[in-house]
């Protein structure tokens, strides 16, 4: 959890210790055969991995995805992940002459693959509680693989994602600042480039060989 997610319960803050979730590193290196995925003449490819619900930011995606199509801006929407029947129902009449690909529930070997290809990549958290404050690990999978990340502006993501320096940071809800974020990088691949480096170097401090390091030595020295 990020500062402040423990606000009211009035804990001193020198008896906490706040600790991010991370990412194997290695990952990018056992992802193959991930290039015919995709990467036809249909302008950026943006993917979305995670729960495929309204309360994770699904319809945000969808209005976006219908923004864009509106303004001619050539995007393509993979969305991965699970979800119920009913959203799936949701979903279904919602995207219908869209340009937007729901997968369902794949391997994460496949997953993998699919950010591999990817362009852009979202975490499109709404604020709410059990969102604001927590580190999103598809956030960090993304950035090892040297993604483009669009996320939504929460405190936790906030403290992984510097906007326009490793990734951008959209007001939550707003699909109009998602596709106008969207658009901007669709038309200059060199920003994606820049941004996209910029991930995969920042992204190596949430390494979890050293995030479990620093957990256990904070156990060691609270157990004295």
């Amino acid at each position: 959890m990020a500062p402040g997610a423990l606000d009211q319960y009035r804990i001193p803050e020198d008896n906490m210790r706040f600790f991010t979730n991370g990412t194997d590193l290695s990952l990018p290196h056992a992802v193959v055969d991930w290039r015919y995925i995709g990467k036809k003449d249909h302008g950026l490819d943006v993917l979305y991995v995670g729960h495929v619900l309204r309360v994770r930011g699904l319809e945000t995606v969808v209005d976006a995805a219908r923004l864009a199509k509106d303004r001619g801006v050539s995007l393509r929407w993979t969305l991965i992940g699970p979800s119920n029947a009913q959203e799936r129902r949701w979903l279904e009449k919602k995207i219908s002459g869209l340009p937007v690909e729901y997968l369902g529930v794949l391997p994460h070997a496949r997953s993998l693959q699919y950010i591999a290809s990817a362009d852009v990549c979202l975490c499109p958290f709404p604020r709410m509680m059990g969102t604001e404050f927590i580190y999103p690990i598809k956030v960090f999978e993304y950035m090892a693989f040297g993604k483009v990340v669009v996320a939504t502006d929460l405190p936790g993501t906030r403290r992984i994602i510097e906007n326009e320096k490793n990734g951008f940071l959209v007001p939550p809800e707003n699909p109009e600042a998602l596709v106008t974020t969207l658009s901007r990088l669709a038309m200059d691949a060199d920003l994606r480039n820049r941004i996209g480096r910029e991930a995969f170097i920042s992204v190596r401090q949430y390494n979890w060989v050293r995030i479990h390091a620093d957990f256990i030595k904070a156990l060691e020295e609270a157990l004295g």
